[in-house]
């Protein structure tokens, strides 16, 4: 494993952003053609190297796996999302990509909420979602009623909240028109 990558690290190598055309400056410049990569991914999956192959998509920000990107949201892996969409699309790159970021914060904190997390809820709300380019301002004012709850399912809008897996599936709905919207993903 440790070969394949070294391998492909050597065939990729970061470039600056002279050489590199403009639709490539958010992944790694290849030397190599992308039916390469995709050879090199094809492989790594048929050997079931799944972590390796995810690895080689984000370094190479060549190929955005939905499968992979959905399977980690429904399992609320926060920090996973975050990064693994940081390595194809910047939070303020388009609408789009603020939209995706959002709503998987928005999650985050409402999860943090329905755990009886306000500390982390707060940090959230704070640090995470208010420095979001969201073109509701009233996004940040209605979670914040949230807050006020005993439980999030009181509010008329987390009404069919439901369990956690299920309002993340029902959240990566969303996500997945925004990511197949955006340009920089797909």
């Amino acid at each position: 494993m440790r070969l394949i990558m070294s391998t492909v690290r050597f065939m990729c190598q970061k470039k600056t952003e002279e050489d590199v055309p403009q639709e490539n400056l958010r992944g790694t410049y290849c030397n190599v053609g992308k039916e390469d990569l995709f050879l090199v991914l094809q492989f790594l999956e048929d050997a079931n190297l799944t972590e390796t192959a995810r690895i080689l998509e984000e370094e190479s920000g060549i190929f955005f796996n939905m499968s992979y990107f959905e399977n980690i949201v429904t399992n609320g892996d926060w920090d996973k999302v975050e990064r693994y969409l940081l390595a194809f699309t910047g939070i303020n790159d388009n609408t789009n990509s603020t939209k995706i970021f959002y709503e998987i914060r928005r999650r985050k904190c409402l999860e943090a909420l329905d755990m009886r997390e306000t500390v982390k809820a707060r940090d959230i709300l704070v640090n995470e979602i208010k420095i979001l380019s969201v073109p509701d301002e009233d996004v940040f004012e209605n979670l914040k009623h949230f807050f006020f709850l005993n439980n999030i399912r009181d509010h008329k809008l987390l009404s069919d909240y439901g369990d956690r897996e299920s309002a993340r599936a029902t959240m990566f709905a969303d996500v997945k028109n925004f990511i197949e919207e955006n340009r920089l993903l797909l």
